[in-house]
């Protein structure tokens, strides 16, 4: 990548609820692999806000919680430091 190009948007939604274990976890990841990831964005979205229950019937997200990259549902139930970087780099440029 050459100087003054920018690298392709990363949008990550992070389906979720209040006291989920897992929840927390995938944040963390998340905010981990931040600087790996200049290019990402990381919106919290509660599944038990009208935005989030959207969300839940578009994706049928069973199990919080529900990681959206780029309007593709990637993860159910959580994911590892692993896993969440293999599939951002897909979305890397």
């Amino acid at each position: 990548m050459t100087s003054g190009e920018q690298g392709r948007s990363i949008d990550v939604q992070l389906v979720k609820t209040e006291h989920c274990s897992h929840c927390g976890q995938v944040k963390d990841l998340l905010e981990k692999l931040a600087p790996e990831f200049p290019d990402m964005k990381v919106q919290e979205i509660s599944m038990i806000e009208e935005e989030g229950m959207k969300l839940v019937q578009k994706y049928g997200i069973m199990s919080s919680p529900g990681v959206i990259i780029n309007g593709k549902l990637a993860f159910v139930g959580g994911a590892s430091e692993s896993q969440l970087r293999n599939k951002l780099n897909e979305y890397k440029s």
